[in-house]
């Protein structure tokens, strides 16, 4: 499919904005709708729903202590015990069982 800029009327504010085609082909990958309204109405009706604003999580890089593989989580470890990638993590979870 061929993604282009398509410029969308806010159904609370009436004002142009861009639906950029990166944005296109993020909302397509999850099978979204386009948005109907601008980025500020978007905000002002998460406040009024009391939806708290999307805040990222801090990353911190590890070193697996199983695979030696490198990854991010969203924890600042201990380093007086070990840590684990997500992929050996579930596999330690699931061997538990």
């Amino acid at each position: 499919m061929d993604y282009q800029d398509v410029t969308i009327i806010c159904v609370d504010c009436k004002s142009e904005f861009i639906h950029d085609a990166s944005a296109q082909i993020f909302y397509d990958s999850r099978n979204w709708t386009p948005p109907k309204r601008c980025l500020e109405c978007r905000a002002r009706k998460r406040e009024r729903m009391g939806d708290p604003p999307y805040i990222p999580q801090e990353q911190h890089i590890i070193t697996c202590s199983q695979c030696g593989r490198t990854a991010a989580v969203p924890f600042e470890p201990d380093t007086s015990r070990a840590v684990f990638c997500p992929p050996c993590y579930s596999a330690r979870r699931e061997n538990r069982s």
